[in-house]
């Protein structure tokens, strides 16, 4: 006797499925957008990577070759779709313009595996010395990224490829995939790409060449290595310490030109008032560039939350004795000072918002 179900009984039961992370939408800017891949943008992939060979040109992978099938491009957004839906979370992305637009690039965020790679596990290091910071968890390894990116070539030249590793570096990295550190890799030929990370707050480091089988020839690969102490820092449950970005410019012009006061209470000839727009892209820039010289950040953002507004800033460099002019720091003991061993001394710096004074926010920030 055959038996009948009925049509709720062969609904899936919502309570079984595992919901997949990571999915987006991130919204960008007004006009980008990352979103995962779906099986419709195959034929978007497949004229986006047949435009030229520049794509082809600046990945390692022997997969992305020019021409590009439309079978490939198929294969390629299968894969996607059943390792996000076997992990559970997605580490590749469509760039689009907008929210349902169409594809014009990808972002990737992939775990770094420093035994496939050949590569030396990483573990946390102080600003101050080139050695392991502390014990315990600092002599674990850490927990890595690697850094994968195109961009269509009809939207090269934009700005919009710094934005979104910016964006992924900042907001997907720790938050989203839980990395502590990701690197970055792009052909020392390869100038835009290089720049882009730079630019994005990463730190170029050294050159490696060689064989690229895709190629037939030795390539030299520039590898960009991740910037120390990039927090974001919990201060408390409305306060948070981040690296500045490009982004942050706008905001930093519109509070250092709410007053005076600001510029009244810092020795810095160089902030004025009123502050200037050319002032405040200078100051992002030339944090950008100071940790990507030095590998460490020592000048973060106040915010209230991790990706919040910039409320003030918080700074601890380091003291030039000699610059300064004042003798040199000791450490001392119970029987008096200890003439050997000079001290590393650092110096405190910081500005609030007229806005958000008198809320103790300095003093927990500090």
């Amino acid at each position: 006797m055959a038996t009948t179900e009925t049509v709720s009984s062969l609904q899936p039961d919502p309570s079984s499925f595992t919901p997949i992370r990571n999915v987006g939408p991130y919204k960008i800017t007004k006009d980008i957008c990352l979103t995962p891949f779906s099986a419709s943008d195959a034929a978007e992939l497949h004229r986006v990577l047949n435009i030229n060979n520049a794509v082809s040109l600046g990945l390692y992978t022997a997969s992305v070759t020019f021409p590009f099938p439309l079978e490939e491009a198929q294969n390629f957004i299968s894969r996607q779709v059943a390792k996000r839906t076997e992990r559970g979370f997605v580490d590749c992305w469509a760039i689009r313009s907008g929210e349902e637009g169409s594809v014009i690039g990808l972002l990737s965020l992939h775990a770094f595996g420093h035994e496939t790679d050949g590569a030396p596990a990483c573990y946390h290091a102080s600003p101050l010395s080139d050695e392991l910071d502390g014990e315990g968890d600092s002599k674990k390894p850490l927990r890595c990224g690697v850094l994968g990116y195109w961009l269509s070539p009809e939207f090269t030249g934009r700005g919009i490829m710094t934005r979104v590793v910016e964006y992924g570096l900042r907001h997907l990295a720790r938050s989203a995939m839980g990395y502590e550190r990701v690197h970055g890799k792009a052909w020392e030929d390869n100038v835009a790409s290089c720049r882009v990370m730079e630019r994005a707050g990463m730190m170029r480091a050294a050159s490696v060449a060689r064989f690229v089988p895709k190629f037939g020839e030795i390539k030299s690969n520039h590898s960009s290595s991740p910037i120390h102490n990039t927090g974001p820092y919990n201060v408390a449950d409305d306060l948070y310490l981040s690296f500045v970005i490009p982004l942050d410019t706008p905001e930093i012009y519109r509070i250092l030109n709410i007053s005076d006061a600001i510029s009244k209470g810092l020795y810095s000839a160089k902030m004025t008032f009123p502050f200037t727009r050319e002032g405040s892209d200078a100051l992002t820039q030339y944090h950008v560039a100071q940790r990507s010289t030095h590998g460490f950040v020592d000048c973060w953002a106040i915010r209230p939350a991790p990706e919040g507004p910039v409320l003030g800033l918080l700074g601890l460099h380091a003291y030039n004795h000699e610059a300064e002019g004042v003798p040199v720091c000791y450490h001392t003991s119970d029987v008096g000072l200890d003439w050997w061993i000079t001290m590393r001394c650092g110096r405190l710096g910081y500005w609030l918002s007229p806005e958000v004074t008198g809320q103790e926010i300095m003093t927990r920030a500090e």
